[in-house]
């Protein structure tokens, strides 16, 4: 069953087709709720691009550095290369991890097709006491512009760590531009726990528009002219 599909026994509090979301897919919605629906409810595939496959082979690389079976630092890493060894060095790291969070933001599995209500990607994270530490690597350009964006994801990780780890009082996160041997903000974002709980209640908001449209209508914008599915582009939108 898809996730996006909904369950009539479940999710009861979202009106709408889609009943699951993450970062990128609230992103996608925010950005155009007919191109969220096209992607994310009909399942329509957009063309692959050289930046996707090179970013997908990057992520590939630092999983396996960091799970050992790659012993020496990718080179595509090597512009925050103390960054990446400092973490590999850690004893209580987790990377890769897929996480999946109930309508109440308690824990569940990632293939929860009936409960599952938020999925989060994490890259790199490591405990010290009472404090999470989560870090994401990113490839391709940092835009100041899109500043804003970076915050609210930085913001939403700190909304899964506190609700997937109940003894957390603190957490930092930080994005790692390993293109351009940047990190986002340059100090890490704390947030304490109170903080991180507030901001689950701000991300209630937020995608609750998105949980309850069942008509998904464009928002024609600049955006357009790079959407797979504009009118100039053969595509099903009118734009």
């Amino acid at each position: 069953m898809s996730s996006f599909v909904k369950n009539p026994t479940s999710l009861s509090a979202n009106k709408g087709p889609i009943t699951a979301w993450s970062f990128s897919r609230w992103k996608d919605y925010d950005k155009c709720p007919f191109y969220c629906k096209l992607k994310h409810v009909d399942k329509r595939k957009e063309p692959s691009s050289p930046a996707m496959a090179r970013g997908a082979d990057i992520a590939a690389k630092t999983e396996a550095y960091f799970a050992g079976t790659l012993s020496r630092l990718p080179a595509e890493l090597s512009s925050l290369g103390d960054d990446f060894r400092f973490l590999k060095k850690q004893k209580t790291k987790f990377f890769e991890q897929q996480w999946g969070f109930k309508i109440d933001w308690t824990p569940t599995a990632w293939n929860d097709w009936n409960n599952c209500w938020l999925r989060a990607k994490i890259d790199i994270g490591y405990h010290e006491g009472t404090t999470v530490h989560i870090r994401d690597g990113k490839t391709g350009k940092f835009r100041e512009m899109q500043s804003e964006d970076y915050m609210l994801q930085l913001s939403l990780y700190a909304a899964t760590a506190v609700a997937r780890f109940p003894d957390a009082q603190k957490v930092t996160t930080q994005l790692l531009y390993t293109d351009q041997g940047l990190r986002y903000p340059e100090q890490a974002v704390e947030y304490t726990r109170k903080e991180a709980l507030l901001l689950q209640k701000d991300w209630e908001k937020r995608t609750k528009k998105m949980l309850n449209d069942t008509t998904f209508k464009p928002k024609p914008g600049d955006a357009c002219r790079w959407c797979a599915f504009a009118k100039s582009k053969g595509g099903p939108c009118k734009y």
